[in-house]
């Protein structure tokens, strides 16, 4: 999704450099959650030294990939729409309908999947 939404830059060096640091730099937020709780809980310290390696991974790589990459930088111009509370109506119709989805699409194959695990157990494919 983040990748889609680089077409919102205006040039193509832009654009690039985004993605590449969207690939490289960014950790995706499952691993970014579970990293920073272990190193939370092992040290504070340890967190910062994690934080600030990330920065500065994004930062060096951005700042190497807009020397090699051609072409110009554009204004970083956007304009922000309006920001609104939500209606409740709203927010309640979009989580019924999510929970929905996920109740129709997920749930079937999370109980299939748990019936193959206990089936593959009780036959002794896999160790108990």
């Amino acid at each position: 999704m983040a990748t889609m939404t680089t077409r919102i830059l205006e040039t193509r060096k832009e654009r690039t450099i985004a993605i590449f640091l969207l690939a490289l730099a960014v950790p995706c937020s499952a691993q970014l959650g579970v990293i920073s709780g272990v190193m939370a809980r092992v040290s504070p310290v340890g967190l910062a030294i994690f934080a600030v390696l990330i920065a500065g991974q994004l930062l060096a790589a951005g700042w190497v990939a807009s020397k090699l990459l051609p072409g110009r930088a554009a204004d970083f111009i956007i304009e922000v729409p309006p920001i609104r509370r939500p209606l409740a109506g709203n927010v309640w119709l979009k989580t019924v309908t999510r929970v929905r989805w996920f109740l129709v699409e997920a749930v079937p194959l999370f109980l299939i999947g748990t019936l193959i695990l206990f089936v593959a157990a009780k036959l002794g494919v896999i160790p108990s």
